[in-house]
């Protein structure tokens, strides 16, 4: 693994490590109970043959299967930062039976999947809708020196 780079510095790791790392950021500053969240996790493809549709594919299958009254809104190819991405929203039931709606972005950044998800409960996520689009398109992937 490279140098991995956080917000606050730069750690440097042997070989044999990888980044499976989380990123949450939520709204409002300090609120213990957000009413925003954009995530963005990290996944090392395993399979060379999968390809990013089928892997997206999976991951909506295990959405379905675990998240409670799961419901694929739509499901379409987009780009992000000029790279190949697939965008599902979806809504389902927490636990604590609150509907929650998501907007999640998956693409392939060599040498992982990166999937970025923007969570509201269904009854507010119309305020955060445009910002939520505005902070998923204004991501710029780092690109390979060489």
């Amino acid at each position: 693994m490279p140098d991995f780079m956080i917000n606050e510095g730069v750690f440097v790791f042997p070989s044999g490590w990888e980044d499976r790392s989380v990123t949450a950021v939520t709204f409002p500053v300090g609120d213990p109970t957000p009413s925003a969240t954009i995530t963005v996790t990290r996944e090392s493809s395993r399979d060379p043959k999968q390809t990013l549709g089928s892997y997206v594919s999976l991951q909506l299958a295990t959405l379905a299967k675990t998240c409670g009254g799961f419901q694929l809104i739509r499901h379409i190819p987009t780009q992000l930062s000029g790279v190949t991405a697939v965008l599902a929203e979806v809504t389902w039931t927490t636990p604590e039976k609150l509907e929650v709606r998501q907007v999640i972005v998956t693409t392939f950044i060599q040498p992982q999947y990166v999937v970025i998800t923007a969570t509201a409960t269904a009854d507010r996520f119309s305020e955060f809708e445009n910002v939520f689009y505005s902070i998923i398109n204004s991501f710029r992937a780092k690109r390979p020196h060489g």
